[in-house]
């Protein structure tokens, strides 16, 4: 064990050293008296502790003690002085030391040490655990960013195939059905490229995502933007990808329901989206002034594929969604948060 000690006194400074060899033979102590051997030797020297005397003629002990913090923090800094009273004790170990010794009690000596260099290898092990976890949560977030980004571009590539069938079908039935394949992959991708950029692979921010893809939604059906209007009341309300999606999902269908049917035959309208916290809740509301759902509308209905969907996903988040008619088609999908 290498020791740097910080002391004037050439008895003192021999006592100690026979103290501590006393209890350990394999121990070696450098000893310095002023400012400039002291910050040489920690400069120099691999040190596995300090010893200072409190008082010195040039140099006092908590300089000392702040230049070894701040080039050294993780070693160990004991006082070993003649005399220190209390309120300078309880300073000196608030600013960082250690322990400190009385020099006629030099017994305790080689137990403060050995406690101080335990301490200070359990301190340095748990920091290289710590770092180590570090770097194993920063190669996770690089590695789930980069399975995002792949993600992405592989439903990228499905959505232009989807885009070219759709362009080459020449029933238009067809052409629609795929279009709401299309839409439905590209409100999952756009969550895999959010994930990819926004520098957190575990969630997003569903308010600026809803915000997104209602744009996508309406330019993808070329809906007249001074005739159906879409309003927001959004929060910051991050979702993880297990619900994002199915969220996604379902808010789609709602605003691709809303584009295609509550306002036939040119009329004008509003559909809100409204996203909020509400107590431990989460509530998702897609509204709208239109001319509201057919008796046969509700969600859940054989041949309304869309809605189907909205049903079975609201099972999966474990929501409830509740449909109402009245001056319009209202669904508002709430669930735990």
């Amino acid at each position: 064990m290498k020791i740097l000690h910080l002391e004037d006194n050439d008895a003192d400074a021999e006592l100690i050293c026979d103290a501590l060899r006393h209890d350990d033979a394999g121990c070696e102590v450098t000893c310095v008296a002023t400012r400039h051997a002291f910050l040489e030797a920690m400069d120099r020297g691999d040190w596995d502790i300090i010893l200072a005397d409190y008082s010195l003629p040039a140099f006092d002990g908590s300089s000392a003690l702040k230049l070894a913090i701040e080039r050294h923090p993780e070693l160990p800094f004991i006082f070993v002085t003649g005399y220190l009273g209390e309120e300078k004790a309880v300073e000196t170990l608030r600013n960082g030391a250690t322990d400190y010794i009385l020099k006629d009690r030099l017994n305790r000596l080689p137990q403060a040490v050995a406690r101080a260099r335990r301490e200070a290898e359990s301190a340095k092990e748990k920091a290289l655990a710590l770092q180590a976890l570090k770097d194993a949560l920063r190669d996770k977030s690089v590695l789930l960013q980069e399975v995002h980004h792949r993600v992405n571009n592989n439903l990228q590539v499905i959505c232009s195939l989807l885009d070219m069938q759709s362009d080459a079908a020449a029933e238009p039935a067809l052409a629609s059905a795929l279009q709401a394949t299309l839409n439905r992959v590209r409100s999952m991708a756009m969550i895999h490229r959010l994930l990819c950029a926004n520098g957190n692979p575990g969630s997003i921010d569903f308010g600026d995502y809803a915000r997104l893809l209602a744009s996508e939604i309406s330019s993808s059906y070329g809906t007249d933007e001074t005739r159906i209007r879409i309003e927001f009341d959004l929060e910051p309300i991050f979702l993880d990808i297990d619900r994002a999606i199915p969220c996604g999902l379902i808010l789609n269908e709602l605003v691709s329901n809303g584009l295609k049917y509550a306002f036939p035959d040119e009329r004008s309208g509003v559909i809100r989206i409204t996203l909020k916290q509400c107590a431990c809740s989460i509530r998702l509301s897609v509204e709208d002034n239109g001319i509201g759902l057919p008796e046969k509308g509700s969600p859940g209905r054989p041949g309304s594929l869309g809605l189907n969907i909205v049903d079975i996903l609201t099972r999966q988040l474990g929501a409830t969604l509740e449909t109402t008619s009245s001056q319009g088609a209202h669904f508002v999908l709430q669930f735990a948060l």
